[in-house]
């Protein structure tokens, strides 16, 4: 059973209140309020604001940001999957390496840092968005233009002014609270690809696992309030992104007992324990093994 309606991935499916994940995941826990009034009282003020980037690729660059600062070594797997040809892979290793060993080169190195990550966030993109929705790398890739240079060149002024800011937040507020082990990019048991053959169930991807806490990362800048001060705000469809990752840990592989969300441009880290998510938004306690067992067999109806 497509538990997407069609949309493809878990991010777009919880999302869209048409498809039936959504629509087993609002029954089953049809109360966010607590949790949304919980994160507004901890919610800090705006530390970076938008330089004018592109709000989705900066979130997408953020996310890598955050994985090279965990492990120089990462190579995220969704950058590097657009086109099975060394041509194309020989790049993103490359901009992979940059970025990793720009880390290593102090305050010089955060310029190719950030250009090399800005690079692979717009491969992640082309992905995720497919050829005809993003398609200036596969153009590049096409026309013979895909290469390292230009890659590292892409990244404006302004992409590069808040990837900076983030960064040092991120330094500041985020990683030294993360512990190992630390897992990358995770897939679960029914959104695992088999040795790059794409034999998903559904397309489901998370930012991190860190020590069982499954951790969301988001780039959002917030609505303003009556007097234009810009607010941190936790939607429903955050908790129920989480909340459908962990289920998809069928396996248990993950040992999931914490869910998170890191709010990049506020600097603020907020935590919950599994139970205290899905008891509080349940409104009562809940088997969550019994209901991972529900979303597998509905994904293999």
């Amino acid at each position: 059973m497509d538990i997407t309606g069609g949309t493809g991935t878990l991010s777009r499916a919880v999302k869209d209140k048409t498809t039936p994940l959504r629509q087993y995941l609002q029954v089953t826990f049809p109360n966010p309020r607590r949790l949304q009034q919980e994160y507004k009282a901890h919610a800090g003020e705006l530390i970076v604001g938008s330089s004018g980037a592109p709000p989705a690729t900066v979130g997408t660059a953020v996310d890598l940001m955050i994985r090279f600062l965990l492990d120089p070594t990462d190579v995220p797997l969704s950058a590097r999957i657009l086109f099975p040809f060394p041509a194309y892979v020989d790049v993103v290793d490359d901009l992979a390496r940059i970025a990793g060993n720009s880390l290593r080169d102090g305050a010089t190195g955060n310029d190719a840092f950030a250009r090399a990550v800005w690079g692979l966030a717009l491969c992640v993109e082309a992905h995720r968005a497919g050829p005809l929705n993003s398609p200036f790398v596969s153009e590049l890739f096409i026309h013979g233009g895909f290469d390292v240079e230009t890659m590292l060149a892409q990244a404006t002024p302004a992409a590069l002014v808040e990837l900076a800011a983030l960064r040092t937040t991120a330094e500041q507020h985020l990683i030294r609270r993360l512990d190992r082990p630390f897992h990358l990019g995770p897939e679960f048991d029914a959104s695992t690809r088999d040795g790059g053959i794409d034999r998903r169930l559904i397309a489901a991807e998370a930012d991190l696992i860190c020590d069982g806490l499954l951790l969301d990362i988001k780039t959002q800048l917030g609505g303003k309030n009556s007097v234009g001060v810009r607010k941190d705000t936790l939607s429903p469809d955050h908790l129920y992104q989480l909340i459908a990752y962990a289920l998809l840990d069928y396996s248990d592989t993950y040992g999931i007992n914490r869910l998170g969300l890191y709010s990049a441009r506020y600097g603020g880290l907020h935590v919950w324990s599994l139970h205290h998510v899905t008891s509080t938004m349940a409104g009562e306690h809940v088997n969550f093994r019994e209901l991972r067992q529900e979303i597998w067999d509905m994904l293999h109806k």
